[in-house]
C-alpha cells in the first residue's frame, strides 16, 4: 500500500463521516466514487509503467511466485481508525500482481524486513541483490518497481484528491444549507 502523504493529519475524520451519514446514506459513497474516477486513470498510468517482463528468470511461469504483471487500484477508508493510537492513511494507492500470483509483491518488498527471519540467509541476501540490479529504483530498501514511479506522481495525486475533496465540500455544504 502506498501513501499518498506521510505528513497530512485529518483528526475526528471517522466521527464526521459517521454524523454525515446520519444526514445522507450515499454521502461516503459518493465522495468514494469521485475520487476513484479521477484519481484511477494516474494509478493505472502508475501500473502501466512496471515492466510487464520478470525481473528474474525463475519468476517465469504459472507458480504462485510468478511475475504476472501489475494491476493498480485506489483505496478510500475514511472510518479506519488505528489499533495503536498512529496516524492511518485514509487515501492509498495498491499494487499488486495480476490474479492469484504474488511475483510483484514479493519482488518489490524482498529484503524491507530483517533478513534474520530467513531460513537461509545467504541465498536472500542473493536475491534481494539481484532484484536491485535489475531495478530502475535500487536506492529503495523496498518497493524497486512500482514505489518510484508513484513517488513521480505523488505530487499530482494529492493535488486532484485536495481539489475532488474541496469540490465535494462545496456541494455537501450547499445541499445541506438549503435543506
Amino acid at each position: 500500500m502506498i501513501r499518498l502523504s506521510k505528513k497530512t493529519k485529518i483528526e475526528g475524520l471517522d466521527k464526521a463521516v459517521r454524523e454525515l451519514n446520519g444526514i445522507d446514506k450515499g454521502i461516503t459513497r459518493q465522495l468514494r466514487k469521485d475520487l476513484g474516477k479521477k484519481l484511477r486513470p494516474v494509478a493505472r498510468e502508475v501500473g502501466n509503467q512496471v515492466e510487464i517482463e520478470p525481473p528474474l528468470s525463475g519468476m517465469k511461469g504459472t507458480h504462485r511466485t510468478s511475475w504476472t504483471g501489475v494491476r493498480a487500484g485506489i483505496s478510500f477508508t475514511p472510518t479506519k481508525r488505528s489499533k495503536l493510537g498512529g496516524a492511518v492513511p485514509i487515501l492509498s494507492m495498491t499494487l499488486k500482481s495480476k490474479g492469484k500470483f504474488a511475483g510483484f509483491e514479493i519482488a518489490e518488498m524482498a529484503g524491507s524486513k530483517n533478513l534474520s527471519f530467513s531460513k537461509n540467509r545467504q541465498r536472500g541476501r542473493q536475491f534481494v541483490k539481484a532484484l536491485k540490479s535489475r531495478s530502475d529504483f535500487p536506492r529503495y530498501k523496498a518497493g524497486r518497481f512500482g514505489y518510484g514511479e508513484f513517488l513521480k506522481r505523488r505530487d499530482d495525486m494529492r493535488k486532484i484528491a485536495e481539489s475532488v475533496i474541496d469540490d465535494f465540500a462545496k456541494a455537501f455544504n450547499k445541499k445541506v444549507r438549503f435543506k
